[in-house]
């Protein structure tokens, strides 16, 4: 029984490969968008909107990610790995976001 409660305690296995497959959609639309843009394919002021929209969501992504490491006391591989796959993610739409 103590160990049931022990366990009911302790925060569970976030849904980081959720997290992750949040971002690479995220990274893909955007990357879309810009493919478009060089193509001459888009207009430059629907795209641009795109390529923010999908950037402020990547944030939003990396934000929980990072939140759900803290939160989590197990994690599917080591924290600092999961740290620098969410935020090199994020750098990725960052600079797509400079790009454009």
């Amino acid at each position: 029984m103590l160990q049931r409660f022990l366990h009911a305690l302790m925060p569970r296995e976030e849904r980081f490969f959720d997290y992750f497959e949040s971002h690479a959609k995220c990274i893909v639309a955007a990357a879309q968008c810009l493919r478009a843009v060089f193509a001459g394919k888009a207009e430059f002021e629907p795209a641009f909107r795109t390529i923010r929209e999908r950037e402020s969501a990547a944030d939003a992504v990396t934000k929980e990610t990072l939140e759900a490491i803290h939160r989590t006391f197990i994690t599917p591989f080591d924290r600092s790995d999961i740290h620098d796959l969410s935020t090199t993610l994020d750098d990725i739409i960052d600079l797509m976001e400079e790009i454009v």
